[in-house]
């Protein structure tokens, strides 16, 4: 069993690693989305002028949006706040994700959101090897369908790699739990490879898992099944995040939602989106899910070269005996 698990750990590693190199590089990035935006947006993100102290009526507020926005831009969705301090934010059809924040109680626009090219890239680097489909929320591409399978058999190194290491005395444990630095750089390599594996191993495990999901409709399905919920929308909104039909003639009007005790809900593809980031645990859950992705981004490539040095040893060199003849 364990040397079946090798073999496809090994060359399971070999043929994506690199491409598991890139996914986990950008999703360290991925992690602290959030945080950078609200560095990028610090200035828009509260609201001074709170009128009369009550929000604008769904009607006003869309009227005063359209009388203020931009001409030739068509309104389709305003998302309201959770915080009395905290704008609306207001989305076109013309500008895609970006959202132009609202004072919710006066309808005064406060500022367009800024995009970080940081971000974008990396999550067009994660989602689709910049293969971008022409429906990016539910169309294929062949890099989503490359990352997606690169996913699965992640889970699958990962999965591998832990019946591999698994010791079988105390002895074997403490020494697989360590990392050599005085037995030469093969050994180290080798010690790392092993010891930071298995540290990031169910973080990296939790990162693949949730990972098909945006790639495919059938492997989402399965996992809402799992957590109990409803297919539909996966375009994740922060805590806003909830299951709707756009509908191109009617604007949408997105609320936080709440359950009788007052407490914001998790729809279960917020559930998922939180298990795939980290966002599940504060911010020192997030700066472990960033280091367990530093560790998927370097174990490819410590697996490559341990593949290198095995099947390609380093012969050591022949000495000539010289006989000294006397005469």
């Amino acid at each position: 069993m364990r040397k079946i698990c090798l073999k496809v750990h090994r060359w399971l590693g070999l043929a994506f690693g690199g491409i598991i190199s890139i996914i986990c590089l950008t999703g360290a990035v991925i992690v602290f989305q959030d945080e950078i935006k609200e560095a990028i947006n610090a200035d828009i993100r509260h609201v001074e002028d709170k009128g009369e102290g009550r929000y604008l009526t769904d009607e006003a507020l869309i009227d005063a949006i359209r009388r203020h926005a931009v001409e030739g831009l068509t309104l389709k969705s305003i998302q309201m706040p959770s915080n009395a301090d905290e704008p609306a934010y207001a989305q076109f059809t013309e500008r895609g994700h970006q959202k132009l924040a609202v004072n919710p109680y006066t309808g005064e626009l406060i500022g367009w959101e800024k995009e970080s090219a940081l971000v974008n890239t990396a999550k067009q680097l994660h989602r689709y090897l910049l293969n971008v489909p022409s429906e990016p929320h539910e169309g294929m591409s062949v890099g989503r369908f490359i990352v997606g399978v690169t996913a699965i058999c992640m889970t699958l190194i990962l999965l591998t790699g832990i019946v591999t290491w698994w010791p079988h005395s105390k002895k074997m444990l403490k020494n697989r739990l360590k990392v050599s630095t005085g037995k030469g750089f093969r050994r180290f390599v080798y010690d790392s490879h092993v010891s930071l594996g298995i540290y990031g191993a169910v973080f990296l495990l939790l990162m693949s898992l949730t990972g098909p999901s945006w790639s495919f409709h059938w492997y989402r399905q399965g996992a809402m099944t799992v957590l109990g919920g409803d297919v539909s929308n996966m375009e994740h909104h922060g805590q806003f995040e909830r299951q709707q039909q756009e509908k191109p003639d009617e604007i949408s009007i997105m609320r936080p939602d709440t359950n009788h005790h007052g407490q914001e809900k998790k729809p279960p593809q917020v559930v998922l989106m939180q298990l795939h980031t980290g966002e599940w645990g504060g911010m020192l859950v997030k700066f472990i899910y960033f280091l367990a992705a530093i560790i998927g981004a370097l174990l490819p490539w410590s697996g490559y070269y341990m593949w290198w040095k095995r099947t390609h040893p380093q012969r050591k060199p022949v000495v000539k005996e010289i006989k000294l003849i006397s005469i």
